[in-house]
């Protein structure tokens, strides 16, 4: 059915998401950068606290808890960042799968189609990334009652974005699945062409890697589950 469903990709779509990929992996360092500047800042203020006094001290107390609300706010970007790469790299799979099936069928020259094929599977295994893991519940120690209820409010929301992103990579994942699999499948399409060991090893190899993906993210969307759960009690 997806060979069936399947509308050729515009090379000008599919540089558009590479692109979209780049710009995210650069949005992701910057914010990695911020969230290591904000909390140099906390251990820089915790280190003249040990040796503050009087007012000094005091003034320093008072810089700490902005700094440590800062600190959060870099965090929660830090997290979205990482999060937006993944769902960017998602959408670039998505379509590198669907042009390395395409060439299955697609009308030419084996050994085109067999290249073709072979450089979208490439695209398709360096835009797999890292799987994100489901976010800790942190502990409240040392926080004041409104600060704890915040913080408590703020894991929630981290987890439920986290079980919304996992469940749409455990679908684009379950296609992908099918989709190295029709490549294995219709190696005979490719026969003769200088690349098609190449080809349907890779296909065989990400099909391996796919298939440990999606049991990750089954486990990975049950713990964070069981984090929600504990939130409520």
């Amino acid at each position: 059915f997806l060979l069936a469903a399947a509308q050729p990709i515009r090379a000008d779509d599919f540089d558009d998401l590479k692109s979209a990929v780049s710009e995210a992996e650069t949005e992701f360092s910057k914010a990695e950068k911020a969230e290591r500047a904000a909390f140099k800042k906390i251990d820089e203020n915790n280190a003249a606290q040990r040796t503050a006094q009087g007012d000094e001290l005091q003034r320093l107390k008072t810089t700490a808890v902005e700094l440590k609300a800062a600190w959060r706010s870099t965090e929660n970007s830090l997290i979205k960042a990482r999060r937006s790469l993944a769902t960017k790299r998602g959408e670039l799979r998505k379509e590198a799968s669907k042009m390395a099936e395409e060439q299955i069928s697609a009308q030419g020259d084996v050994n085109s189609r067999a290249k073709r094929a072979g450089d979208a599977v490439d695209v398709w295994k360096e835009a797999l990334g890292e799987l994100l893991a489901p976010p800790e519940i942190r502990k409240c120690e040392g926080l004041d009652d409104d600060e704890a209820k915040a913080q408590k409010q703020d894991d929630k929301k981290r987890l439920n974005d986290f079980v919304s992103w996992a469940s749409t990579e455990k679908s684009n994942v379950e296609i992908e699945i099918k989709r190295a699999e029709a490549l294995v499948k219709g190696e005979d399409k490719f026969k003769g062409a200088d690349a098609q060991a190449r080809l349907i090893n890779d296909a065989k190899s990400l099909k391996g890697t796919l298939d440990s993906r999606n049991r990750e993210l089954s486990s990975a969307v049950k713990t964070a589950q069981e984090r929600l759960r504990s939130l409520e009690k």
